[in-house]
């Protein structure tokens, strides 16, 4: 989800029991989420964050995305 650009050191990720599960347009899901909302760790240090909105057809793993 975030990484380090200089170290390329992962600093946020997603649970592998979750990604085992995730499939890949989930995956995009959950991905597209954490740009909208946070973008970085310093952005939600500095206390700042946005939104987004995740719609698609019913049974298509929404919840488990979030």
């Amino acid at each position: 989800m975030d990484y380090d650009p200089e170290t390329g050191k992962k600093l946020v990720t997603v649970h592998s029991k979750l990604t085992e599960k995730l499939k890949p347009y989930q995956a995009l899901g959950v991905k597209f989420m954490w740009n909208a909302v946070f973008e970085s760790l310093k952005q939600i240090g500095d206390g700042k964050g946005g939104g987004c909105i995740l719609g698609h057809c019913m049974g298509l793993g929404k919840t488990l995305q979030v």
